[in-house]
């Protein structure tokens, strides 16, 4: 509520998104930074210990993981299109949007690139202007990927690739299709999946607010990949948003919130219309809105606190209707 209080009080969604690009060009500067120096500074923050960065050369930056690095990119490379689309501060978001597609890429993170495309597909549904920047952000992942495929750290992106898209089963040889699909998954989504599948009841009442993991534990596949999360049980609710809230309210908890992303989009519609002065801003406001909704379904879930900043942008827009309604109401009386 403290973002949708902010929103509604500045009535400036962009300055709520430069915020964003703020944390995530700091994140990315520290993600090339460990790149050079091969020190992890997320461990030496947070324990006060100077250890190596991960031995496949991965950084994360300021985040728990490297995957956790790339889903905060994703989300600024959504945002900066949406910016220069409408030539707020170009020298800034530029700097931001190359800083953050280094970070990207350095992640060596598949779910980063799977989110980043979601979040730019959304985009396609927006005006011309929006696309065309989108096109030109795609040709320039496109030429650092060609030019990154010369170096040392692709084969570490080949390997990432093959467990998830080539033939390598990260759990075990896939008996059926579905297993064929879930085994490529993260291991906290495998094991939500093949008990939500072997215990259909849960489909339709969830299992509770992150409690998946309890149940879910004993339908890890057992390999020398797994073996240790077995022995310790999985401690962590599936990753992909659409996933997480089947999981945690069945179809009921998952009609809600697509329900709440339909609102948000028809509060910001509200704005925009009724918006004069601000009107641009609200628009980006929006289509960032709609590109982290994307975001969040394929492979956010718990990961990222972004979703809940969205959500805030969502409710700012939200405030700005009720007031304006109530004011109209007793306009009339």
């Amino acid at each position: 509520m403290f973002v949708a209080q902010q929103v509604a009080k500045a009535r400036r969604p962009d300055r709520f998104l430069n915020v964003v690009l703020l944390t995530t060009l700091l994140t990315s500067t520290v993600a090339v930074l460990e790149r050079v120096t091969g020190v992890s500074f997320y461990v030496l923050f947070t324990s006060g210990v100077l250890e190596p960065t991960y031995h496949n050369l991965r950084v994360r930056g300021l985040n728990f993981e490297p995957r956790g690095l790339a889903l905060s990119e994703a989300h600024a490379v959504v945002i900066c299109v949406l910016l220069l689309s409408v030539r707020k501060r170009v020298r800034f978001v530029l700097a931001t949007l190359v800083a953050n597609l280094a970070g990207l890429f350095l992640s060596g993170s598949t779910s980063g690139l799977i989110t980043t495309a979601a979040g730019l597909g959304t985009m396609s549904l927006a005006r011309q202007r929006v696309r065309r920047y989108m096109l030109w952000t795609l040709l320039a992942i496109g030429l650092a990927a060609a030019v990154a495929a010369q170096s040392s750290f692709a084969s570490t992106w080949q390997n990432l690739l093959m467990e998830r898209l080539g033939t390598t089963v990260r759990h075990g040889g896939a008996e059926t299709w579905f297993e064929n699909i879930v085994y490529r998954m993260e291991v906290f989504d495998t094991v939500a999946a093949l008990f939500l599948v072997a215990n259909p009841v849960y489909l339709f009442v969830g299992t509770g607010p992150a409690l998946i993991s309890l149940p879910a534990t004993a339908y890890l596949p057992l390999t020398v990949y797994s073996q240790d999360l077995a022995m310790a049980g999985i401690n962590s609710p599936p990753t992909m948003g659409w996933l997480l809230e089947l999981a945690n309210g069945g179809f009921v908890g998952f009609f809600f919130w697509v329900a709440f992303v339909i609102s948000g989009r028809r509060s910001l519609d509200f704005v925009i219309r009724h918006s004069s002065a601000e009107r641009q801003s609200w628009i980006v406001g929006k289509w960032a809105f709609l590109g982290a909704s994307a975001i969040y379904v394929v492979a956010a879930g718990f990961l990222t606190s972004c979703w809940a900043l969205f959500m805030g942008l969502a409710l700012g827009a939200e405030l700005l209707r009720q007031r304006w309604v109530i004011l109209n109401v007793r306009g009339h009386v």
